[in-house]
């Protein structure tokens, strides 16, 4: 259980310290807003509602190490729950609560067929004294996840003291699936030219993160294709899911080319860089981080395209130096990558050999 020291301005100072990078404490008000999220979480699990907690706060319990700040809580629910259902467990939830005061539905959302809605959650922060919120996302869907996984509401940004509360959330696989379909900008994902560039640069940095842990690609496909049949469902499109991993490719070389290909797109997508810096705390996320996120998005896309199902990870005895991409719609592109980031070099070498398959 999340202890009420967790709010605390000296514990949530603390923190920043623990994560501190260089000469850079962690923004106090971003750990702040993960702590509340996360005992929204701890307190939604506690009212007896069944969920599945998805969306890039779950990294913060899928994985041990702490990556990126994420503030807002995803969760799924099965669609034989309703909405008013919800909503009378969630005034239970309020009355029964030190931390958050009250609670407002904003406005439903049920558009391309996609049925979902947010509350705001709201509390008064014991930092600056301001009240602020926590959005709760809930989406009404079939569980398209093919492993699910019960993970402890824990993580070094909380005091915890005993009964912790476990949730049910899909395997780092089936996570690495779902936002494969989110990091495809121009058919299942979040599109350019709405202002979405930060949460597009997102999706590609947890896959990469994901990536890293990965072990049973056939789950992350099984689960791709489940969501992808889902959005394109939705949204009426009509492609395959062939065309949904070419798009991603596509979005991955498009960043690692670093505006020789897309300049247009590249800008949105760079854009997005700059503005995620703030919330990843694992790397210096500058260009040549991003494009390193890339390579292993591209890479794994053109895994899953073409059924390959075991990554070849870098490691540090590859010879990087005989290796040579000299397919001529990559070589000029990627050519000085090796340069400043011989993995992401090596993963867009095996990207572009499988891409000739």
């Amino acid at each position: 259980m999340i202890k009420e020291n967790s709010f605390s301005k000296e514990w949530i100072n603390s923190r920043c310290v623990f994560l501190q990078r260089g000469k850079n404490k962690a923004n106090p008000e971003l750990v702040e807003k993960v702590i509340y999220a996360l005992y929204l979480l701890e307190s939604i699990k506690k009212t007896g509602l069944p969920f599945i907690f998805k969306g890039g706060t779950a990294l913060l319990l899928l994985i041990k190490e702490i990556h990126r700040f994420s503030i807002d809580i995803d969760i799924l629910i099965e669609k034989d729950i309703s909405i008013n259902s919800i909503i009378k467990v969630l005034n239970n939830l309020i009355k029964n609560n030190n931390v958050f005061y009250k609670f407002e539905e904003s406005e439903r959302v049920n558009t391309k067929n996609i049925n979902k809605t947010h509350f705001k959650f709201y509390f008064k922060s014991l930092l600056d004294g301001r009240d602020k919120y926590i959005l709760l996302d809930v989406l009404f869907e079939t569980n398209s996840f093919a492993e699910l996984v019960q993970k402890d509401i824990s993580c070094n940004l909380l005091d915890i003291e005993d009964e912790i509360q476990k949730v049910s959330m899909p395997s780092v696989e089936c996570m690495l699936g779902d936002k494969l379909t989110a990091f495809a900008p121009n058919t299942t994902g979040i599109p350019y030219g709405v202002n979405k560039e930060l949460e597009i640069i997102k999706q590609m940095f947890d896959i990469s993160i994901l990536f890293n842990e990965a072990k049973n690609l056939r789950a992350v496909s099984d689960t791709f294709s489940n969501v992808a049949k889902n959005e394109i469902r939705y949204r009426n499109l009509k492609v395959d899911l062939c065309e949904i991993y070419k798009d991603i490719i596509d979005t991955s070389i498009t960043v690692a080319s670093r505006g020789k290909y897309k300049i247009d797109e590249f800008s949105s997508l760079l854009e997005g860089i700059k503005r995620v810096r703030s919330f990843i705390i694992s790397t210096n996320f500058i260009l040549e981080e991003a494009v390193l996120s890339a390579a292993k998005v591209a890479y794994l896309a053109a895994l899953l395209k073409n059924n390959i199902y075991d990554i070849a990870f870098f490691n540090n005895k590859e010879d990087i130096l005989n290796l040579e991409i000299t397919d001529g719609k990559f070589s000029n592109n990627f050519k000085t990558i090796k340069k400043f980031s011989p993995e992401a070099y090596y993963y867009l070498y095996k990207f572009v050999e499988i891409n000739k398959i």
